[in-house]
């Protein structure tokens, strides 16, 4: 079973995903990832995914903001 995405952020300059599904759009002001209920947008500059695995990876750049863009089902319910 997929568990929620689970977000750590460290300063303004890294950033730990884990439970996510899919990257789905990485430039070096925005990465887009789909987690199971909502997706994450993260804009900045001059981003550098680190590493990424099937269950977690680490963005570094200058992280200005994050917003969590409910998906599916429950976009539906709100």
């Amino acid at each position: 079973m997929f568990r929620e995405m689970l977000v750590r952020i460290t300063g303004t300059k890294t950033l730990t995903v884990e439970n996510y599904k899919n990257i789905l759009d990485y430039k070096g002001n925005l990465i887009l990832i789909q987690g199971k209920t909502e997706d994450l947008k993260i804009t900045g500059e001059n981003f550098l995914i680190e590493y990424f695995t099937q269950d977690s990876m680490q963005i570094t750049g200058s992280i200005e903001k994050i917003e969590f863009q409910i998906t599916g089902k429950k976009a539906n319910k709100r």
